[in-house]
C-alpha cells in the first residue's frame, strides 16, 4: 500500500473492538493484489434481491495518496 492509515486506523480503534472495513482485489492481469478501504453503502428500500453497494476507491479517502499508479 502507498500509505498507511489503514494500518493506523485499526490500531486507534483495536482497544474499541472495530476496524476499517477492507477489500482484496486481484488484478487479473498481473496477479497483483491490492488492499483497500471499501465504503459501503446502505439499502433504503429493500426489494427483493436488491443488495448493498461498494465504492473502491483509486486514492486513500483519508490522506489523498494514490493506492496504485495509473497504467497506460
Amino acid at each position: 500500500m502507498a500509505c498507511q492509515c489503514i494500518e493506523k486506523l485499526n490500531e486507534l480503534w483495536l482497544p474499541h473492538g472495530q476496524m476499517v472495513d477492507t477489500a482484496l482485489w486481484t488484478d487479473l492481469r498481473t496477479d497483483e493484489k491490492t488492499l483497500t478501504v471499501r465504503i459501503k453503502s446502505v439499502v433504503t428500500q429493500p426489494k427483493r434481491g436488491r443488495r448493498a453497494e461498494a465504492i473502491v476507491p483509486s486514492f486513500c479517502p483519508f490522506c489523498g495518496v494514490a493506492y496504485k499508479q495509473a497504467t497506460s
